[in-house]
């Protein structure tokens, strides 16, 4: 293996980078109570303005913060008293939607009904794209949701799984899968008659970056696959017996994955600055690897010197390796996209259970107590919901967590197995046409 395919691979990938804007608007705090959210449009013939009134109202409530209801309105409101008519029957905000003039965007208007005046921060026009109309209406709500609750949205997002979709040789088949948000409108990405397995998303908020490693008899490679299914091999892996786990950091300076040659351990390898490191360089198992959000640090799995893995993490500036759970079996560290805590998995009477380390308090706070194993975790871009997997028996569920509310929601059928899911960040564009 020559270090030029590394680095070719690296630039090859980081050449795609853009960095999305946070939201610079807050005009109301999350309730406790349900808020209600009336949604029109300007057409009662109008299906296309319906169907993206519908995915807004599931957007918006998604969350159990708000119940949502869908209107069709032959005319737009002529008076306030239209919309504060709306207070009265329970509804705390108002979203109308219609075409533009020359039908080219699509005008949404956001209204607080207490006083009948528009929201100016939550208003705006979309222009169409290329695109599917349910993105369309993903990118009008992922605009509206922050002003209106003061938190990050994730409605532009995807999430990647595998999916077992049968057996050969007596080997299961796994393809890999994408999916929105809420793991609806499921497409089969990668479709190759072998084990495809631990899918990570590339950082690119324009187009669709997937990397997961792909096995068969010999050895398992890391693959790259992109927005039109085109597929290549990571070079810069392409010698190694077993590869995976291929991730940038946010900032996309540095890269990492797990890769073991033959001699029966799995090592992680960061690319920095044009060189390719050990930075593992033990007789152990590391594996499962996440960047933090200012890419300073690598959380990885380790079981080195020890009967049990651990979770530990690597300083980028000094070079230094330290250990976050001292006790215990964990695995699966996953940072936090904007707070200084770690998600991760650990043992609790033979299952395994979702914790989260606060680094500024130096505290772990277990989060699940029910039974089944839960593997491969990881948080949403907007660091409110964890994605898991969920096994028990022959189940294996993709399931999300609302880390507020605690609430537990299954995203893939009871009777498909599904394995290793991974969320992305929010896209600009939506992904897919």
């Amino acid at each position: 293996m020559t270090l030029r395919y590394v680095l070719y691979s690296i630039g090859y990938i980081l050449s795609f980078i853009v960095h999305a804007q946070q939201p610079n608007f807050v005009i109301h705090n999350t309730q406790s109570k349900k808020m209600g959210i009336s949604i029109s449009y300007i057409g009662e013939n109008d299906t296309l303005l319906e169907n993206i009134a519908h995915i807004i109202a599931k957007d918006m409530s998604y969350s159990n913060q708000f119940f949502t209801k869908v209107h069709a309105l032959s005319h737009a409101p002529k008076q306030v008293r239209d919309i504060t008519d709306l207070c009265k029957q329970g509804y705390q905000f108002a979203i109308i939607i219609n075409h533009s003039s020359r039908k080219r965007d699509i005008e949404y208007r956001v209204y607080d009904t207490t006083m009948g005046h528009m929201i100016k921060q939550a208003s705006g026009k979309y222009i169409k794209q290329k695109t599917k109309p349910i993105g369309w209406a993903h990118h009008i709500a992922q605009k509206i949701w922050p002003v209106l609750t003061g938190q990050p949205s994730m409605f532009t997002s995807k999430i990647a799984y595998s999916k077992e979709v049968g057996f050969r040789h007596g080997i299961p088949i796994t393809y890999i899968c994408i999916a929105d948000y809420d793991g609806s409108g499921e497409q089969i990405w990668v479709s190759t008659p072998t084990v495809n397995i631990a899918p990570r998303w590339g950082i690119d908020p324009t187009h669709i970056q997937l990397f997961y490693s792909e096995q068969n008899p010999t050895k398992t490679r890391l693959m790259h696959i992109d927005g039109k299914k085109h597929k290549r091999i990571i070079q810069g892996a392409h010698d190694e017996s077993g590869a995976l786990h291929f991730v940038i950091a946010p900032d996309g300076k540095s890269a990492a994955y797990c890769a073991s040659r033959g001699e029966g351990s799995y090592q992680i390898y960061v690319c920095k600055n044009g060189m390719r490191k050990n930075i593992s360089n033990n007789d152990g198992n590391n594996v499962s690897i996440s960047f933090s959000a200012d890419s300073k640090t690598l959380y990885f799995t380790s079981d080195y010197n020890s009967n049990q893995p651990k979770i530990c993490a690597y300083d980028l500036e000094t070079e230094t390796i330290r250990r976050i759970t001292p006790y215990g079996y964990c695995t699966c560290p996953s940072a936090h996209p904007m707070l200084n805590q770690l998600l991760y998995l650990k043992m609790v009477n033979g299952i395994m259970q979702l914790f989260i380390y606060d680094k500024t308090s130096n505290t772990h706070r277990q989060l699940t107590y029910d039974e089944g194993t839960k593997d491969e975790c990881c948080w949403s871009p907007c660091g409110n919901y964890i994605l898991y997997q969920w096994r028990l028996g022959r189940q294996s569920t993709i399931k999300v967590m609302n880390s507020i509310t605690g609430e537990h929601k299954a995203i893939t059928p009871p009777d498909v197995r599904c394995s290793y899911p991974a969320w992305s960040n929010c896209f600009l564009t939506y992904p897919i046409s």
